[in-house]
């Protein structure tokens, strides 16, 4: 059975994936900086891509999280993130914003997090507050010592500014 292009298992997972990248955007919690599905975003990139914009938008979000993920923990080759390679979850919601580029419809889940301002933001993390100092638990090779996620360089890309 599927939902949407995606596994009904998977479907989920997918929204987690892509509800945290869109998180991240500079719009309401800043951790990547990225601008994919916010007003700017969406400003630059409809114009640009017309038909597949949201995918994109979201792809963008998703590789900005990663490579934050990855700079947070580098060094760390047994780290592990919800953007890792080597979990399935990043590849499956690649997977599905690809399909959606051809679909003949636009699927809800993009307007659905286009959405998202500060109180949305807050409902989906179960509105309790998390200090922006809050620190990364690392797990693993430990001749690194803890860092704060806050402390990890900023990613820069076309789309995303420091």
């Amino acid at each position: 059975m599927t939902e949407g292009g995606v596994a009904a298992g998977v479907g989920g997972v997918v929204r987690l994936v892509l509800g945290v990248a869109r998180l991240g955007e500079a719009d309401l919690r800043g951790w990547w900086n990225c601008h994919g599905l916010d007003r700017v975003g969406s400003y630059v990139l409809s114009r640009s891509l017309p038909r597949t914009w949201r995918s994109a938008a979201l792809e963008l979000d998703v590789l900005s999280a990663r490579r934050r993920h990855e700079d947070a923990l580098s060094g760390r080759a047994s780290a592990l993130h919800l953007f890792s390679d080597e979990l399935p979850f990043r590849r499956w919601a690649s997977a599905w914003l690809a399909e959606q580029k051809t679909a003949a419809d636009v699927d809800d889940l993009f307007e659905e997090l286009a959405s998202w301002d500060d109180d949305a933001a807050s409902f989906a993390r179960g509105r309790e507050e998390v200090p922006a100092e809050a620190s990364v638990v690392l797990v693993g090779n430990t001749s690194r010592p803890h860092s704060d996620l806050s402390s990890a360089p900023r990613t820069s890309s076309p789309t995303c500014r420091r």
